[in-house]
């Protein structure tokens, strides 16, 4: 392999800031990573430089993603060698245009990976081996070197603690930071993230997909998503308006400074001190600040109670002070709030209300998975009478065999006084169903996967 870039954090000229810079068809294009392929190629763009004419080998430490994504270390180095054995068979599929007409190019990632062999991983001085050496693919040098225009550029720290889809949600709003909002259709942004088969409801695609994201995107970065607007044609959504500002991150991630391939401790002075924790400052300024509660005894709090417990004390606090059952020693009452729970009616209204709120939004989305459960279930169905008309006569016996079987065919054959034909097990309701419930039950190997899927789903959602 080619000489391997290295670096050295102390002479970075963005001062400990790694740069993520893309080209903006990159980022519309279609594709799917893993949210371990996403760290590892992040991890890539990191070491690129502006000045850069040609990939460099780069060669990527275990303990350095462990360290920028504040993993536990004890879970290996297996993920980073198993997603970069991942990308070497992953594309991008890119939209281009051409003298008016539309075109797809698709580019290969990595054209060379070398890694540490399995089965080594407790031999001495192992640590000393965990790390990848990567080129990328020359053809993507259009979308990622020497890029002047039609690009964006945004720190690593900002996405470092988001999923896959808040990744590139991230990016994809990014791109439109001065201007504060982003229409985005339904079925592009399933094609760009390759989930035209997972979520044929808009409903699952928003709960499981846009929402996560969402709160990611304004819990971690310098994002803040105000609005997500649902854009319908009749009664039919078709897009997302996505309304945003730039803001200042609630959480200062440390600089995600990429280690030269020299071995260092991870405690050694090279690294960046942390700055203050996200909790520590996201609750600073009111117990601190506004309520008089010395640092230290905050920063011991923190370490005893949950943010819940937090957020009600503060609350319970604020009020009283309103309504003046707080004379004096305001930082007193709140420490009191905290440690035994102190509630009052607008607190109890608020936890019943959200409670309430909750179970309406679970039997929603229970309901909506139900049906697409059952959609898809129908169409195997017709799928396998389909290949095989057979199936459908022996669900009908199958019917015949039940005692509520037999009782619905003598009353319908009463009513029409006639024996029931097959037809009629498709034409009447009650009918239709019990067979389709037969050949649910008498072919259920062949539902397993649909059954799985929307299993998982709903043990998300909990009781």
């Amino acid at each position: 392999m080619s000489e391997i870039k290295k670096k050295n954090p102390t002479k970075n000229k963005t001062k400990g800031i790694a740069l993520i810079k893309k080209s903006n068809n990159l980022i519309e294009s279609r594709y799917n990573f893993d949210i371990w392929e996403t760290r590892i190629f992040l991890m890539l763009l990191a070491q690129i430089r502006r000045e850069d004419d040609d990939f460099q080998v780069y060669r990527i430490w275990y303990r350095d993603v462990a360290k920028v994504f504040k993993l536990n270390q004890k879970r290996g180095y297996s993920e980073i060698r198993d997603a970069v054995r991942k990308l070497l068979d992953k594309k991008f599929y890119v939209d281009t245009v051409v003298d008016g007409f539309k075109r797809k190019e698709i580019y290969h990632i990595i054209r060379k990976i070398g890694y540490l062999e399995e089965g080594q991983e407790n031999k001495k001085g192992v640590e000393n081996q965990e790390y990848i050496d990567v080129k990328i693919e020359d053809e993507m040098k259009p979308l990622l070197l020497q890029l002047q225009k039609s690009f964006t550029a945004y720190e690593l720290a900002n996405v470092t603690n988001l999923g896959v889809y808040a990744v590139r949600f991230y990016e994809l709003l990014k791109q439109y930071e001065s201007i504060g909002h982003r229409q985005l259709g339904f079925e592009e942004l399933k094609t760009m993230f390759e989930l035209e088969d997972k979520y044929p409801l808009f409903s699952g695609f928003f709960t499981f997909v846009v929402e996560p994201a969402v709160k990611e995107i304004n819990e971690y970065t310098d994002l803040r998503i105000e609005e997500v607007e649902k854009i319908k044609e009749g009664k039919k959504i078709v897009a997302l308006k996505f309304h945003f500002h730039k803001t200042t991150p609630k959480f200062i991630a440390e600089p995600a400074v990429i280690l030269s391939d020299v071995p260092q401790n991870p405690n050694s002075s090279d690294y960046t001190e942390r700055v203050k924790s996200e909790r520590h400052r996201r609750f600073y300024a009111k117990v601190v600040e506004s309520l008089g509660v010395t640092e230290t005894v905050y920063t011991d709090l923190l370490k005893k109670y949950t943010d819940e417990q937090f957020e009600q004390a503060i609350r319970v606090t604020f009020r009283a002070k309103i309504e003046g059952q707080i004379k004096t020693n305001a930082s007193g009452f709140f420490i009191q709030a905290l440690k035994k729970g102190y509630t009052d009616i607008k607190e109890e209204s608020l936890k019943k209300q959200k409670k309430e709120n909750l179970k309406k939004q679970k039997e929603a989305i229970k309901a909506t998975l139900q049906t697409e459960k059952d959609n898809k279930i129908f169409d195997r169905i017709r799928e396998l009478t389909a290949a095989k008309p057979e199936l459908t006569l022996q669900a009908i016996e199958a019917v015949k065999f039940t005692e509520g079987g037999r009782l619905m065919i003598a009353a319908e054959e009463k009513k029409l006084n006639r024996t029931l034909t097959i037809e009629d097990f498709r034409q009447i309701k009650p009918l239709r169903q019990l067979v389709i419930d037969a050949l649910f039950v008498r072919n259920m190997e062949q539902f397993t996967d649909i059954l799985t899927e929307y299993n998982d789903l709903l043990k998300q959602l909990g009781d």
